[in-house]
């Protein structure tokens, strides 16, 4: 029962902290597909700092929210993640701003959206 509390706390922490990080991967998305700033890369970087910590909430209840039914395919989340990190291995902003487009802000937008449902009807 403590484990299914500290995933619930988790999850409610994720989807305040997404609130916040999907508007900032999208201004990254707009900068990098040609209006780049000074900071921008910076702003990926820490943009990434908070994804990893977005999936290791994802990873740690994911069991939970598939409890009922699939609601995630952890194998497309993967890929999703490994063209982000293919596109910085590039070092090409236009791939960058794609795989931030078509990846990461889906999955993070529907892991809130997701979590939030499983809030409001379990917690």
């Amino acid at each position: 029962m403590e484990e299914r509390q500290a995933q619930i706390e988790a999850l409610q922490m994720v989807v305040e902290y997404i609130k916040k990080l999907a508007p900032a991967f999208h201004d990254i998305a707009v900068e990098l597909s040609g209006d780049k700033q000074d900071d921008t890369m910076d702003l990926l970087n820490q943009a990434i700092e908070g994804l990893n910590m977005v999936i290791e909430v994802f990873n740690a209840t994911y069991g939970l929210l598939n409890e009922k039914e699939e609601l995630f395919q952890k194998d497309v989340i993967e890929d999703k993640i490994g063209a982000m990190n293919k596109a910085i291995s590039s070092r090409d902003d236009k791939e960058i701003a794609k795989a931030i487009e078509e990846g990461i802000l889906p999955f993070i937008t529907a892991f809130a959206q997701i979590a939030d449902v499983f809030l409001k009807n379990n917690a």
